[in-house]
């Protein structure tokens, strides 16, 4: 009786689970896209984070307080945009959140770390300027 309890709540569990699985991408692999005009960085710390340090061109649209959530629609849905943060749990949660809002191309590079430690890395610091318009961002990079 207690197992086909189990199984029945693990059946129902499993027909109505909606699974996520955003693609992952090593520092190494998003390198190859810096300046690519297919793709895009959003960094999705906090303003103090990124002036310490960010991927060159990246756009920031911090996960914590809400920009992210509030400008989503901003971004190009015809663009990989791979997303990165301190340590991979703030750019997870954003690129699942894209995909949710029907992104189709999200790639999670997790740690900016890593990408900061590669030879060649074209990392800049300073404070974000944000660009007037979606279509700036191309003359931004």
């Amino acid at each position: 009786m207690v197992r086909k309890f189990i199984l029945t709540c693990l059946s129902y569990l499993l027909s109505n689970a909606v699974v996520s699985v955003v693609q992952s991408i090593t520092a190494q692999e998003a390198l190859a896209y810096v300046n690519s005009p297919d793709a895009i960085f959003l960094d999705v710390r906090e303003p103090a984070e990124y002036e310490s340090g960010h991927v060159a061109g990246s756009i920031l649209m911090p996960w914590f307080g809400g920009v992210l959530q509030e400008r989503w629609n901003e971004l190009p849905a015809d663009k990989l945009i791979i997303v990165y943060c301190a340590f991979g749990s703030r750019s997870a949660s954003a690129a699942s959140f894209l995909e949710s809002k029907g992104f189709a191309r999200v790639a999670n590079m997790g740690k900016y770390s890593s990408f900061a430690a590669l030879p060649n890395a074209p990392i800049e610091t300073g404070p974000y300027q944000e660009p007037s318009a979606v279509s700036d961002w191309e003359s931004y990079k």
